[in-house]
Parts: C-alpha cells; structure tokens; sequence
C-alpha cells in the first residue's frame, strides 16, 4: 500500500474514539518492544547481555521484548534507557504525530545511539561557540575566513589568543553574526 492511502485509511480509522485509543495503546504496547529489540541488536547483545545491563535476568528482558507484554512501568523504561545510555522521552502527543511516525517508520528510527558514540558529545572541545558564525567583512579574506572558522571549532578556547597573536589586523574585521 502506498504512503498516502495509507495515511487516508488510517486518518479515516482514527475518527473513531475507540479506535484512537487503540491505535495509542497499540503505538506504546507494540513499538516499545520492537524498540528494545532493535536497541539491543544494534549493540549486538544478546538478551543475556542486555540483562546483564539491567541487573534482570534473561527471561525478564525477553519478557519485556513480546509485544504482547503490558507491563511497562517508567521504573522498567528508565532502567533499559540506562542500560542502553540513552534518553527517553515519555510525553503526551497529538496523533498527528503519532501518524507522522508511523507512516515515515523505518528500522533506522528505532535506533539510537548511546551517549559516547552520538557525534553530537563526541567532539567534546566544541563549545557552544560552534553555533556563532565568524564573519570577515573584507572578502578578499575568505580563505582565512575558512581556516579560522576551522581551527576555532576544534579549538574554542583559543579564539581571542588567535586573533591577538595570529591575525592582529583582523580583530577590526571580525563580525559575529
């Protein structure tokens, strides 16, 4: 089935109460435990090792991994985001968004990736000075426009040290924009 006439038929099916209500429930029940799942293979653990993780047995973590289980608890969710040194986002939604999820869902969106593999932390001398764009008003400078952007990013602390001892004549350039 397409992406749009499965949009159509389930928008038309979540006119309904009950089956909105079902379609959340089914949302939570079914994709936590693919969720775990595809979490724990992306690690390439074993279920034994993910209740290693946890401080569980095996026979919980397999437990947790059946759809048909429904005994989520926020204890049990933090505990497998611990394990998996992730975060998790417990929050009421529109089905809006809901649906958005559903209709683009792939199994690279039930990934994620733990706190020291997320490129995002791993670049740690990246300070938030790595959002301020440097700007040099002159335009035959572009090249060092490039290369200073590119060594204060690596190295934030060192900016003013940079300017006052590499390129004097271009502190009355600079303009952080």
């Amino acid at each position: 089935m397409n992406i749009d006439k499965h949009k159509d038929k389930l928008i038309s099916r979540l006119r309904d109460k009950e089956h909105r209500d079902a379609f959340v429930s089914a949302y939570i029940q079914i994709g936590i435990p693919f969720q775990i799942r595809a979490l724990r293979e992306q690690r390439g653990w074993t279920q034994k090792e993910l209740a290693d993780q946890t401080g569980v047995n095996q026979a919980w973590i397999s437990q947790v991994e059946n759809p048909n289980y429904q005994g989520f608890s926020l204890k049990t969710l933090l505990k497998l985001a611990s394990a998996f040194d992730i975060g998790l986002i417990v929050r009421f939604a529109p089905f809006s968004e809901l649906v958005k999820w559903e209709l683009t869902l792939s199994p690279d969106k039930l990934k994620a990736e733990s706190f020291d593999k997320e490129s995002y932390f791993r670049e740690a001398s990246i300070s938030a000075m790595t959002d301020i764009q440097y700007k040099l008003q002159d335009t035959d400078t572009n090249l060092v426009e490039v290369d200073f952007i590119n060594r204060t990013r690596k190295e934030p602390n060192k900016i003013n040290q940079m300017l006052r001892s590499e390129q004097p004549e271009l502190m009355r350039k600079v303009s952080i924009v």
